[in-house]
């Protein structure tokens, strides 16, 4: 291991600098219930943590049709005319030495500003990008449970030959009187985990979209892996609105 990983050890006993992934309560089957808190797995961030999130501005209009066609027949026109100027002038310069000179090519642009006004056309789900690092501190310490944990969250589930379930048994159940409710706490969606890093950083309603697991070639005395890095990609299940990230980042959980 590198300096870096080797400082690991000194950051499990601080509560703060340990990540949490909450997973659902789950039946004998795999699929989540609505027992929120399930099986818990701790690790530490291997770099830096971070995820973006944008939004789409458009125009109010823009270049309409109308706009393109006018500027195409102005453009069009103002060719055609210096052209025939320049043709002339030329024929008068060679016969009699007029001197005239020739018309340049000035296109125009017929739009009015208001068109490229901005305007919202909504916001984008984060990719929530989560470097995970598990070490085996003790012995009896096995990292390829918490790899196959965070696997159990991208992979389906056989309910028989002809059929599969969504991971974690991922369900939408959600009733008219429910939208707010969803839209504020994440009630009513199955299967979902919690981000939860120190104190500062508590995220609900979350999916895993990628998990890429490397494990080291050092072993533990039992012969399994000593330390596993795991890349793990998450994404709300509901679009992020401003009080959701206030709470997030107070710790409360969005």
């Amino acid at each position: 291991m590198n300096n870096q990983e080797l400082e690991i050890f000194k950051l499990a006993e601080n509560e703060n600098a340990k990540v949490l992934l909450i997973f659902p309560s789950l039946d004998a089957n795999g699929k989540a219930t609505e027992n929120e808190k399930g099986k818990v797995i701790t690790g530490y961030l291997n770099q830096e943590f971070g995820f973006g999130v944008g939004a789409s501005w458009g125009g109010m209009g823009g270049l309409t049709t109308a706009s393109q066609r006018l500027s195409q027949m102005y453009n069009a026109a103002t060719t055609g005319i210096n052209t025939a100027k320049n043709w002339l002038y030329g024929q008068l310069n060679d016969k009699f030495g007029t001197g005239l000179q020739g018309e340049s090519y000035e296109q125009k642009l017929f739009i009015s500003l208001l068109q490229t006004v901005s305007t919202y056309e909504g916001t984008g789900k984060p990719d929530i990008h989560v470097p995970l690092f598990f070490l085996a501190i003790k012995e009896e310490d096995d990292v390829r449970k918490n790899v196959t944990t965070l696997l159990s969250g991208v992979m389906p589930i056989k309910d028989n030959m002809m059929m599969l379930s969504p991971p974690l048994g991922y369900k939408i159940d959600i009733q008219p009187k429910d939208f707010k409710a969803v839209s504020q706490d994440t009630e009513g969606v199955l299967g979902t985990l919690s981000l939860k890093i120190g104190r500062w950083l508590y995220i609900r309603g979350l999916v895993i979209k990628s998990v890429e697991p490397m494990f080291s070639k050092e072993t533990t005395p039992s012969g399994w892996p000593l330390y596993a890095r795991v890349n793990v990609t998450l994404e709300p299940t509901i679009l992020w609105t401003v009080k959701d990230i206030e709470k997030m980042f107070s710790g409360l959980g969005i």
